[in-house]
């Protein structure tokens, strides 16, 4: 039976469309405390938090759930190496991060899947002209390349990874392969997974076949799995990538709920409907629909069981053709048994339902009451509120405390009922050491980010620094459950048993924002406006730096942070590099100075070559460079733990050189790194997660540096008698 179909994507957004609502207050959610600085940190303290309106209607843990398996159909042994046309599964359109969608004359791809006796079979037709692979064999993703996952089911960790390089750059000529078996965390090159390269005039065909043994499933019809396949496209070497993928994602590898459900079958099936059962009566839905550019001017419509809601036309856009559908508010307020949508014969197969925030807003006045530890003396003062812009319905609650005395514990509460918490304000001069703990890339996994939270939290630490890339949503609402467990995470790491909660000084990442990058967005725009529509959360969550994304921050005469952009809200070169040169050229008199941004200078992983590590060195570094009050910088991005040596001109300088320190492992999947012993910026790589712990004296600064499970992975100290 032959299934000619183009699968089509949905994705669901809900917004509320009531006015506020007036009654009792609703308690604020204390665990979304956030405590930073603006101006200075003796004498002020800006405290922060959100208040909810009505629990979601669909479970927040969610995530990313296709509602229906995808049926796999029986097939006969068919040869990897040729492009199969009937009785398979047929994939004709894949998604692309952020629904950013590439011209198909550029990079485009379709697949098909079937199953036998031997394995899952799978086929990928990929049009990509310039062929860009890899330079390093163990990280074939930096470079044209095919991953897979395939597990014994959705969120298991019983799952193997594939990465393929196809072998068409004339200087990797040949197919490079290997495998990761995420059960034990290692590479294992035994496991035996078939595949086959046909090189085309503009592309490559690759079949994959993949055993049931490697996965212990007996394969029968009725036998579920999951399966998701990336694809990457590289312009340059070292350059940036294109993605696409089955569900528009790139963290397969940190989620195991990221993939898409599988159902062996005997033949794929008539199309069916959806189920979706949504109930909130405030809700409005509105469904993105997606498919191959030759469904381009097909009618769409829409029922809800035997009611037709409506109908719309796809319309060509990029290589893809959309179509936009509000479900009518007169109907919200029912059950919704299922969903049919139909693209003339063509019906959507799967369906895939992120958390829809449908929440009626509250916007109460919030009242903070704190008062110096031990004292009976206290002071009330009325909170901000702001409604987040995209995070619907939710209120913030924010108030800047001042006339503060330097170096003493408080004590706070929200709304005279709530828990007692504390926070400690910063000494106004150096009068005793300064904890500092530093770190990036926070949420992969809200237990990979508590572990590593609580060992930090072990040394006490006056504040927390983060280098960018918080709960990896991407300025996306169908991602706001990963602020959730990243809230969690500090919550439940980030407060001491006395109650005290532990400020945060943010960097900007590129997974603050979508498309990584200012210069992806064709519709860039140097203003604060674009930025805070670009990266709403970002902007709207961290008081400090604020707009427009980069600052510094001024703890007395022996402390200068300096908070930089690495290209994801604002353009290195320009405004920024000319703000850079002011603001360190004013500091001249700081004891110490620290830049703090995202994307390394010196990366551990990447290639030294890529786009944005050649602007810091070209833009920052010479800046950094002509000032001796700068010893340490703190770079993130790339998941692992690095120290250079003191390096200064791009050369080592042990008497005078800038170690730059990090690179960002706090909570995420680790990467390989490059060999200290042959990267002659490197002294110390390794791929771990961490905190970096920093003791700031007047002249020195002590580093110790602790994986999450508190084993000591390095020691050193700058300043005074370098070690």
């Amino acid at each position: 039976m032959k299934f000619h179909s183009s699968i089509l994507l949905f994705t669901f957004i809900a917004a509320c469309i009531l006015p506020a609502t007036e009654g009792p207050p609703p308690a604020p959610d204390e665990d979304t405390l956030l405590l930073t600085w603006q101006r200075d940190p003796s004498t002020t303290m800006t405290v922060q938090w959100l208040e909810p309106g009505h629990e979601p209607a669909l479970a927040a843990d969610q995530k990313i759930k296709p509602k229906l398996p995808v049926s796999i159909p029986r097939i006969g042994i068919l040869p990897l190496s040729e492009w199969p046309e009937d009785g398979v599964l047929e994939v004709e359109t894949f998604a692309t991060m952020d629904y950013l969608r590439h011209d198909a004359e550029v990079f485009s791809a379709q697949m098909r899947m079937g199953w036998n006796e031997e394995g899952l079979m799978v086929w990928v037709r990929v049009q990509d002209p310039s062929p860009v692979e890899s330079a390093n064999d163990e990280r074939l993703w930096e470079g044209d390349s095919v991953m897979s996952f395939v597990s014994t089911g959705v969120g298991s960790e019983e799952r193997i990874q594939t990465l393929l390089a196809p072998g068409r750059d004339p200087q990797k000529n040949e197919p490079r392969f290997g495998t990761r078996d995420h059960r034990s965390g290692e590479d294992l090159a035994e496991i035996s997974v078939d595949f086959a390269v046909t090189p085309s005039e503009d592309g490559y065909l690759v079949g994959f076949r993949y055993p049931w043994e490697i996965l212990g499933l007996d394969a029968r019809p009725g036998t579920t799995l999951a399966y998701q396949i990336h694809l990457y496209s590289f312009s340059e070497h070292g350059g940036d990538r294109r993605f696409l993928g089955w569900l528009p994602t790139n963290m397969t590898h940190a989620d195991p709920a990221l993939v898409m459900p599988l159902e062996l079958v005997e033949e794929v099936p008539p199309p069916r409907h959806l189920e979706v059962g949504l109930e909130d009566s405030q809700a409005r839905i509105q469904i993105i629909v997606y498919g191959g550019p030759e469904l381009a001017g097909q009618e769409v419509s829409f029922r809800a069981g035997q009611k037709q809601l409506g109908e719309t036309t796809l319309d060509r856009e990029g290589h893809a053709a959309i179509a936009t559908f509000e479900v009518p508010r007169e109907i919200s307020g029912k059950r919704l048994g299922s969903i049919t949508v139909n693209a003339g014969d063509r019906l959507l197969d799967y369906v895939t339902v992120d958390p829809v925030y449908l929440k009626t807003p509250r916007n109460h006045t919030h009242e903070l009451e704190y008062w110096v530890n031990g004292s009976e003396e206290r002071v009330r003062v009325t909170a901000d509120r702001h409604a987040m812009v995209a995070w619907r319905a939710t209120t913030r609650h924010r108030v800047e405390l001042e006339d503060l005395q330097p170096d003493t514990l408080y004590r706070f509460r929200i709304n005279e009922s709530g828990r007692t918490f504390a926070f400690r304000t910063m000494p106004q001069t150096l009068s005793r050491p300064l904890v500092v703990a530093v770190g990036g890339d926070t949420r992969h996994r809200k237990d990979w980010m508590l572990a590593t939270n609580r060992q930090a939290m072990a040394y006490d630490p006056d504040f927390v620094i983060w280098g960018g890339d918080f709960a990896y949503a991407d300025g996306r609402e169908d991602r706001l459950y990963r602020w959730d467990e990243w809230f969690e995470a500090n919550a439940e790491g980030l407060v001491g048993e006395d109650g005290r909660i532990v400020p945060i000084v943010a960097a900007i990442g590129n997974h603050e924002v979508p498309r990584g990058y200012a210069d992806n967005h064709p519709d860039f725009d140097d203003s604060d406006a674009w930025r805070l529509a670009t990266g709403p959360y970002f902007y709207q969550l961290f008081a400090f730096p604020g707009l427009p994304g980069y600052a510094s921050l001024d703890f007395g005469e022996y402390l200068s942070l300096v908070i930089l952009d690495t290209g994801h809200a604002n353009l290195i070169p320009g405004r920024q590099t000319d703000w850079l040169e002011k603001v360190l050229g004013e500091r001249t008199g700081q004891r110490h100075v620290m830049p703090v941004y995202h994307v390394p200078a010196f990366p551990s992983h990447r290639s030294y070559e890529g786009r944005i590590s050649r602007l810091v060195r070209e833009h920052w570094i010479p800046l950094f460079d002509a000032r001796d009050n700068i010893k340490v910088a703190f770079e993130n991005h790339d998941h692992t733990y690095k120290r250079t040596p003191p390096i200064r001109g791009l050369e080592v300088s042990p008497d005078d050189g800038i170690v730059y320190v990090g690179d960002g492992a706090w909570g995420v999947h680790t990467r390989t790194v490059h060999d200290p012993e042959t990267t002659w910026y490197l002294e110390h790589a390794e791929g771990t997660r961490h905190a970096i712990i920093m003791t700031i004296h007047p002249d020195t600064l002590d580093f110790e540096v602790v994986s999450e499970d508190g084993e000591i992975i390095d020691r050193f100290s700058l300043g005074g008698d370098r070690e």
